[in-house]
C-alpha cells in the first residue's frame, strides 16, 4: 500500500516530494488516521510493533480536533540496512536544511518533520508554523514545555504545553490534567515503554 501523502500539510508535502525527487528516496509511511495510530500503538504495547505514540499525539495523524493542526506533518522514509534506500536517505539528511526538513528522533533516522516543528509529539498552537521563521534543529532547541510522565498505580503520559508547578503533589497534577484533557491513560507498562518515553523526553529536550 502506497504511503498517504494526500493528508500531509501541502507545504510539507511539497518538501517531501522535492526530497524524494532530488535523492531517489521513498516514503514508507505518511499520514495516518487516528484509528491506524491506535492500532500501531496497541501493537507496540503488546510487543509486536515498533515504538508508536499514543493516538492523538502523533504528527503522522490527520483529522479535525487534533492538537496543532488537522494535517499530518511527519513521514517515515524507507530504509534497507545499508542498501540504496539508506544511501538515498543519507542524501536527504545531508540536504535537510536546504529541504527545510528535520529529523528530531535520533533513534529513528527515517522520521522526518518540517524544520519548523522539532517537538516529537503533537503540541497545540502551531497552526501558523509555516508563516513563522524556522526554529533551529533539535540539537539547538530550547523549550519551556514540560514532559511529565506520571506513575500513580497506573501510567499516564502528559503531552500538554503548559508548565505544572514542580511542587504540586503528583495526585493534584494528575487530577488537574485529567480535567483539561491533556493526559493519555496508558495502562500498566514495563521497562521498555518507560525507556521509550524517557527517550522522547531526552530527544525533545523536555524536562522530566
Amino acid at each position: 500500500m502506497a504511503a498517504d501523502l494526500e493528508h500531509l500539510h501541502p507545504i510539507f508535502r511539497a518538501r517531501v516530494e522535492k526530497a524524494c525527487a532530488r535523492t531517489g528516496a521513498s516514503i514508507l509511511s505518511g499520514a495516518r488516521s487516528t484509528v491506524r495510530q491506535a492500532q500501531l500503538f496497541e501493537a507496540f504495547q503488546n510487543g509486536t510493533g515498533n515504538p508508536a505514540n499514543p493516538p492523538g499525539s502523533s504528527w503522522h495523524e490527520f483529522g479535525d480536533g487534533l492538537p496543532g493542526c488537522p494535517f499530518a506533518i511527519a513521514v517515515d522514509f524507507l530504509t534497507d540496512d545499508g542498501g540504496p534506500a539508506d544511501r538515498a536517505l543519507s542524501k536527504v539528511h545531508a540536504m535537510a536544511e536546504e529541504l527545510q526538513l528535520c529529523f528530531p528522533i535520533k533513534s529513528e533516522r527515517w522520521h522526518a518533520q518540517p524544520i519548523e516543528v522539532a517537538a516529537t509529539a503533537r503540541v497545540p498552537r502551531i497552526a501558523d508554523i509555516f508563516t513563522r521563521p524556522p526554529t533551529p534543529l533539535m540539537e539547538e532547541v530550547t523549550t519551556d514545555m514540560e514532559f511529565t510522565y506520571i506513575v500513580n498505580n497506573e501510567d499516564w503520559l502528559w503531552l500538554g504545553a503548559e508548565r505544572v508547578h514542580a511542587r504540586c503533589a503528583s495526585g493534584e497534577v494528575l487530577e488537574g490534567l485529567k480535567k483539561v484533557n491533556q493526559i493519555v491513560p496508558l495502562g500498566v507498562q514495563g521497562k521498555q515503554f518507560h525507556d521509550f518515553l524517557c527517550g522522547i523526553s531526552k530527544n525533545a529536550n523536555f524536562s522530566s
